[in-house]
């Protein structure tokens, strides 16, 4: 019997459960809970549970603390005109190896990251049946053009 599913950020859960607005389930193929998110969301636990994205022209990076426990990956959109390599050059600048990445290819990703591990899977999808992924970056898109531009960079709050 597979145990409870994580709580949402905001709960009694115990530990820095947090995310934007998760889509927590039981993923049957992997055996494990898992919380799914959209573009300009993040995720970040200390259960064992696996966390998930698909990207088209963003850009996530799944970080794990080995002390505290604590995993989380994030879904951003890098400004028009700016190159996949400023996601690199500020985690040099914050003392953040990269252990793996993959990146500037013409196919949208699923990210399916466990936290526990470290261990990150990527599947690109080469043949789409529709415009969803399309759709959530556009609209993400537009509300980023919205709100001014100020502050810092953060991967994670």
């Amino acid at each position: 019997m597979a145990a409870k599913p994580p709580r949402q950020a905001g709960s009694e859960a115990s530990g820095p459960e947090e995310a934007a607005t998760p889509n927590l389930y039981f993923d049957r193929q992997f055996n494990t809970h898992a919380a799914k998110f959209l573009p300009g969301e993040y995720y970040a636990t200390t259960h064992d549970m696996m966390i998930v994205t698909v990207l088209g022209s963003c850009v996530s990076a799944c970080i794990r603390d080995r002390e505290s426990g604590v995993g989380g990956m994030n879904h951003f959109m890098l400004p028009h005109g700016g190159d996949a390599e400023f996601a690199l050059k500020f985690l040099e600048t914050e003392n953040i190896r990269v252990i793996a990445k993959d990146l500037l290819d013409v196919h949208p990703r699923k990210v399916y990251y466990f936290p526990n591990s470290g261990r990150v899977l990527v599947k690109k999808l080469r043949n789409l049946h529709n415009s969803t992924i399309i759709e959530r970056e556009q609209e993400y898109e537009s509300r980023l053009g919205v709100k001014p531009v100020a502050g810092d960079v953060e991967l994670f709050s």
